[in-house]
Order: C-alpha cells, then structure tokens, then sequence
C-alpha cells in the first residue's frame, strides 16, 4: 500500500503509526515488504517482510475504540525508515529518516465487543519494526465510554524483554478488561 522510493540500493519505507483491524488478524495491506529482481530481463520478485508482529490478547466485557502500544524506553515504532537487502537476501532496517513515533494506535470505528475469556480473547496484531522492548512497554485501550486505560509491561527479573523480529508473530500481552460506565 502506498509507494517508495529506491536510492543507491536502499528503500524509503513508510511504517504505518496508525493501523487498521482485521478479524483475519495480519493486516497486509499496511505490511511493509521488500522484493528485488535478479535481473533487469527477469522483473519476477519475491517480496519478503520488513517487520514483525506484536499480538495484544483482550478480552472481557468491555467493547473498545482503540488500542495502542508504546516502548516504556522510547523504542521507535512507527515513521520513515531506510531498508536494504542484507547478505542473507533478508531486508533490514538500517535507520530512520524522519516522522518518527513511539507509538502505533489501531482505531476500531465504533468500537468492537470483545471475546469473553482469557481463551476466547480477541487478538490485536500490530505491525512492528524489529525491536526488543527493554524496559518494556504499554498498552493503551479507550473503550466505547472514551475512558481510557493503560496497563505497563515493565522488564524485571520475572518478566523479561520482548523482542519482535522480522516476519515472526509474538504475542505480548493479554489483558482483561471490564466494562466501565461514565459517571
């Protein structure tokens, strides 16, 4: 989705900080690939991923508008990147240009009700750059009264650092959320 340039083999990649649901989980249309012909007389590619995925599990009687993630270690997550094919035929990022964010939101219209058990937990699948979360990091859910609540990952000795790598899903959190009515 969207275009890119190519300069001096490197590729400008836009890394979406505002996502879009999709019940079918991943959605590809705002996933970032890479793909390079052999040879100007073979313009076939193989395209591959760029970035990873992160997995946020909620579930409970609340029926929610957004969910975000953010780094507690100010990782960046969203904005211009710079990649290029690694030796290993693999892309990479290789720095960030400019636009930078620390956080990714995925907006839910209306809002969306969710699964109501730990086993039945609607899942939230972020389109992330390789990065591991240090300190850890947050997720941020506004439900369909506006309040919003934001619950921390921090890295400790029981708990540690998430990593997302390239063209892997990893799941980093389940939350249950209640219902919470306006005053």
């Amino acid at each position: 989705k969207g275009t890119n340039g190519i300069n001096n083999g490197e590729f400008k990649i836009t890394l979406p900080s505002s996502q879009t649901y999709s019940t079918a989980g991943i959605n590809f249309e705002e996933n970032p690939m890479v793909g390079i012909s052999t040879s100007i007389y073979n313009p076939s590619m193989e395209f591959k991923n760029l970035c990873g995925y992160a997995v946020v599990k909620i579930y409970g009687t609340a029926k929610i508008k957004s969910v975000a993630i953010q780094g507690l270690n100010g990782e960046i997550l969203a904005g211009t990147a710079i990649a290029e094919i690694g030796f290993d035929g693999k892309p990479i990022i290789v720095k960030y240009s400019n636009k930078l964010q620390p956080k990714i939101s995925m907006s839910l219209g209306e809002g969306i009700a969710l699964g109501l058990s730990a086993k039945a937990a609607t899942p939230f699948y972020f389109i992330v750059p390789p990065i591991t979360f240090e300190k850890g990091f947050t997720v941020s859910v506004t439900d369909s009264y506006d309040n919003t609540r934001n619950k921390n990952f921090k890295v400790d000795e029981e708990n540690p650092a998430v990593s997302i790598t390239r063209n892997e899903v990893v799941e980093i959190a389940t939350i249950e959320l209640a219902e919470k009515l306006p005053y």
